[in-house]
Formats: C-alpha cells, structure tokens, sequence
C-alpha cells in the first residue's frame, strides 16, 4: 500500500491522503447535510464534509480527542443497508448534530445521497480555513479505495476511477524531518511505483502558507492603490468645491478686502468653511469604518493576525484619520490662498 511503501523512506516519517492539503482555502463553506437520531427526532445540519485517508491526523501531528483514525481497512468498506462506513466528526460537529450525548459509535446519514457512516473518532477544532476565526462543524469521511486494485497500486486505481468522490484526484501528504528532502524522495517512489503518473503542485506547508499570504499581500497592495487614488479623487473634488465657493463669494470677499479685511482674515474665513467639511466628513467617515471593523471583526482580526498587527492600533485608529484632514485642509488651502489674491475693485465690478 502507498503509505507503507512511502512509510519505509527515510525523509518520510508519516504519510496519508486528502482530499485537499491543510490550509487550502481561505474559508471553508458547508458542503453537505447530513441528519443523526435525538430521541425528539432526527437533527440536520450543514457540515463541510472532507475526504481524508488512514493516519491523517497523526500524519499532521494533531491528536484526537477520542477515539480512532481510519485505517488502511477503513477505506474499503463499502456502506450497505446493514453496515456503515466509518467517518469522524470535530468536537462542534459532535455537538451540533448530538448535543450532549456521546456521539461514538452512533450513526450519521447524508442527506443527499443517502449515505450511512458510523462515528469512530472525534477530533479536536482545526481552522477550517486560513481566514477561518471560529470552528466549523465538519465531519471527515474516508477516501474509498478500488477493492479489485493490487496491494501497490491501490490508491492510484482508485484515483484513476474517480473512487475517491467529486474529484478524480488527491492530495498526498507527508510529514518528514526538518532540513530532509523528503519531496524529492517521495517522488522518486512514486515514479518507481507508476512512471505514468502525475505529480504536481508540491510544496511544503510553509510555503502553502506563504503562498496564502502573499495572497494577502497582493491584494492589500492593490486596495491599499484604490484607497490612494480615492484618496486623490476626494481632495480634488474638495479643493473644487471650495474654489467654487470662492468664485461665488468673489464680490462678497472683494467687499470685507475694500473695507479693510486683511489677507489673513479672508483666508482664515474660506479655511474655516473648508474645515467644518473636513470635520463632518472626519466624524462620519470614523463612525462608519467602526460600524464595519465590528461587522467585519471575524475577517479583520484574520488580517490583523496575518501581518502580525492589531485591530486597535492606536497610530491606525488615530493616525489614518488625521492624515486623511491633514491633506484634505491641504486641498482646501490652495482655493483660499487664492482668495486672498481677489482684487477688491475687478471683483466689485462684476455684476
């Protein structure tokens, strides 16, 4: 069997298969229904369902809470009205679908295609996504291997058949020492064991999270641009406006200078109307960005957590929103320098 002859290896200390590798997707959504029996009546709830292979968690380093694993044994039951296949469930998927009874040993059903499994094993809370903040109710399944497939190539027939459910294929995932090569191993075994076989996208789970954040990097550098260029398009339409105020006001302004107004007077006058704006749009800019961080709290601490900084950052709370009227004064502050310039007798001229 492929994780016994990978087993053997060196660079290998545990091996397994999943259907998807740890920390693949940002979030995790609910897949699958299944239902379980309460003496009030039988319980439904959406679940993400995930497909795993024997020795998954012990591969990953994660014990159980109770229970057992999947073994190699595990993946050959087929379910018949009689039996069931053996499946696990995290520790809020058991209390989701039993409440407080021990979930061991009971049965769950799958809703859509009818589909029996015994529980055998309850695991602990695991991230159910790199952005995930709370656990989600998920119940593991076995990948089912091809009954009638040798005791070496077990796995890659039931790969080829598409036994292993919505998705011909599979993730294989190892665990080996520090520093080993172990990729380079295991793909030597692999090619050993079928030369027509497809191996891609490897790497190691620092570089799936680093993969994952870079993500995250791109993206904050792309909305980061967009909020620059928001940024730009506000000052401008606020210097616009306050030079429309100005050319407006020209006669009025024109007046106060023939009557003795100095230069600093009618600036301080145009700066004072362009800052009651910065200060109402300050107010309810803050109140809105608070009203969405508590909305957006889950994804915002995910983030916050991601690059290592903190949601109630004092220079982020403070410093944005001041740095935000500092270059809107800036835009209000070329239109009243202009003002001052305003001859009192063109401007009393003007009808």
């Amino acid at each position: 069997m492929l994780p016994d002859r990978l087993g053997r290896l060196g660079a290998v200390r545990a091996v397994t298969l999943a259907e998807a590798a740890p920390f693949a997707d940002f979030v995790a959504v609910p897949n699958a229904r299944f239902s379980a029996p309460r003496p009030q009546g039988d319980v439904q709830r959406s679940v993400v369902s995930q497909r795993i292979g024997a020795r998954y968690f012990a591969t990953i380093g994660i014990p159980l809470a109770r229970g057992r694993e999947f073994t190699q044994q595990d993946l050959r039951i087929r379910p018949t009205p009689e039996s069931a296949q053996p499946a696990l469930v995290n520790q809020t998927g058991a209390q989701e679908l039993f409440g407080l009874e021990d979930p061991i040993g009971r049965r769950i059903r799958e809703v859509k295609n009818e589909k029996s499994y015994t529980i055998i094993g309850i695991t602990r809370d695991l991230k159910a996504g790199f952005f995930a903040s709370k656990p989600v109710a998920t119940v593991f399944v076995p990948i089912v291997l091809d009954v009638q497939a040798s005791a070496a190539n077990d796995v890659f027939a039931a790969l080829n058949t598409g036994n292993t459910g919505s998705a011909p294929g599979a993730t294989i995932v190892i665990r080996g020492p520090s520093g080993s090569d172990a990729i380079s191993a295991v793909r030597a075994e692999l090619a050993a064991i079928d030369p027509h076989l497809t191996v891609f996208n490897t790497r190691t789970m620092n570089e799936q999270i680093g993969q994952m954040n870079s993500v995250i990097q791109l993206s904050s550098i792309f909305y980061g641009g967009i909020g620059v260029f928001g940024l730009i398009l506000a000052s401008i339409g606020l210097a616009g406006v306050t030079a429309y105020a100005v050319a407006r006001r020209s006669k009025e302004i024109g007046i106060r200078m023939a009557l003795g107004a100095s230069p600093s007077q009618v600036l301080r006058l145009v700066m004072q109307e362009g800052a009651a704006l910065v200060a109402v749009g300050s107010l309810l800019g803050f109140a809105g960005s608070i009203l969405i961080s508590r909305a957006l709290a889950s994804l915002t601490t995910q983030l916050a957590q991601a690059f290592g900084a903190s949601t109630g950052d004092p220079l982020l709370l403070i410093g944005a929103p001041l740095l935000l009227a500092g270059l809107a004064m800036l835009a209000c502050y070329l239109p009243a320098r202009k003002a001052t310039e305003i001859d009192p007798l063109r401007a009393l001229r003007q009808e």
